[in-house]
Order: C-alpha cells, then sequence, then structure tokens
C-alpha cells in the first residue's frame, strides 16, 4: 500500500497514473497542510489495511512524511522523500533552505495576484533543460488555480515555521531520498543534510533535475518507490 502526499500549491492531481498505479491513497484536505488529520487518515490505512504503508512524500509532503514517520513509525513500512527538506528556510546555522525573504515575498506576493504567483512557482520548478516535464505539468495546473488563498498561504505559514531538524535523528524507519541537482525550490544541500542525519537513510541525486522528479524521471522515481533503492547514489 503506498500512501502518496502531495506538495505545496498543488493537490493529489499532480500524480502520474503510472506512478500511482495499484494500491494507492492520495491525501486529499482542504486543510492541507494539517498533521493531524494526516495521522487519523494513515492510522485508519493501518488499522482496516493490518500491514505497514510506502509514504511517498513530496516537497512540502515530504516534511509531513518525516512528522508521521517519528510520531508513528510503526505505520509505515518506509519513506520515500522527493525534493523535499527539513527546513525550508535558511537561519544562522542552516544554509541548506532559501533565503526567509524569498519566501516571504512570494507569501506577499500571493496575496495580491494569486494566479501569477503560482504560475511563477511553477515555472520555478522545472530545470531549463526539462521543458518536456513542464509541459506535461501545465497540462494540470488549471487545476491548482482554483485552490483557496488562505490555504496557500497556511502552507506557506508552515514552510516559513516548521523546523524538523531535531527530529530526524529519531526517525529509524527505511528513507531512500531523492533529488534533483538542479533543484531550486528545495536545494540538493537539503537533501545531503537529511542523509547525513536520518539512521536509515540512502540519497540519490538526479544531475540536471529540477523540482518535480516524477515528471521528469518518472521512470526512475517508480522503480525506486516499488523495489526500494539499492545502494547511496
Amino acid at each position: 500500500m503506498k500512501f502518496f502526499i502531495h506538495g505545496w500549491a498543488t493537490g493529489p492531481q499532480v500524480w502520474p497514473s503510472s506512478l500511482i498505479e495499484g494500491e494507492s491513497f492520495l491525501y486529499n484536505n482542504e486543510e492541507f497542510p494539517e498533521i493531524s488529520d494526516l495521522e487519523r487518515t494513515v492510522k485508519e490505512l493501518w488499522q482496516t489495511r493490518k500491514e505497514k504503508i510506502i509514504v511517498v512524500g513530496w516537497s512540502l509532503g515530504g516534511m509531513l512524511a518525516l512528522q508521521l514517520a517519528q510520531a508513528h513509525p510503526e505505520w509505515i513500512e518506509k519513506l520515500v522523500l522527493l525534493s523535499s527538506t527539513p527546513r525550508f528556510t535558511t537561519d544562522g546555522l542552516y544554509t541548506e533552505g532559501l533565503p526567509l525573504s524569498i519566501v516571504k515575498n512570494l507569501s506577499r506576493r500571493l496575496k495580491r495576484r494569486q494566479r501569477e504567483t503560482q504560475e511563477d512557482f511553477y515555472r520555478e520548478m522545472f530545470a531549463a533543460t526539462e521543458s518536456a516535464a513542464a509541459e506535461k505539468f501545465n497540462e494540470i495546473s488549471p487545476a491548482f488555480f482554483s485552490l483557496a488563498g488562505e490555504g496557500l498561504q497556511k502552507g506557506l505559514d508552515y514552510l516559513l515555521q516548521t523546523d524538523l531538524r531535531g527530529i530526524l535523528s529519531q526517525i529509524k524507519v527505511p528513507v531512500d531520498i531523492l533529488h534533483g541537482g538542479a533543484d531550486e525550490i528545495c536545494p540538493p544541500a537539503a537533501a545531503r543534510y537529511m542523509a547525513g542525519l536520518l539512521p536509515a537513510a540512502k540519497l540519490k541525486l538526479f544531475p540536471g533535475a529540477g523540482h518535480v522528479l516524477f515528471f521528469s524521471h518518472l521512470a526512475e522515481v517508480l522503480k525506486i518507490i516499488e523495489e526500494g533503492m539499492e545502494k547511496n547514489g
């Protein structure tokens, strides 16, 4: 059983059909991100299926997956973190995120020009060499322009406030970390940071790839979700 958690400014429509074939559950909640609801949902699945779950989290969804694994390892077979991070912004000791000013500016722009802000964000998710993947994303992006501004702001507040560095060493479940080497939303340094602190983590970097690996490298991502990662890369 696979459980998919999407990232900011998207929804369950973001997952390609081939990635979610088989027994999969796509997390969907208008209050996203909401860790307490996520816990209730996964608990219900676990109690119903009586088997551990593979949790696939992308970007902000990966942060939620880390919280879930730290609190409830008994529910989880493994985590697959796609383009995620333990902390979205930098601070005095942590340089692997984005400058705080960038996220605050995103928040201000969102309140004034929501659609334009989303469009800019979606463009930044793809590297210059990923035009084909970006075009595929553009086919589904209209579904996300109707997202409520309040919910998007709640997601930005989560990204501004959440710091998961302190729980990484407590997460004992296996973790496969997949990250683009040209990711400008969650820098690849964040993936290396997590791999160094998670006790059972393996890291694979995709040179030249941006933030949406499951569009640009779908076959490889699918194989790792299904079979696991053979070795650190």
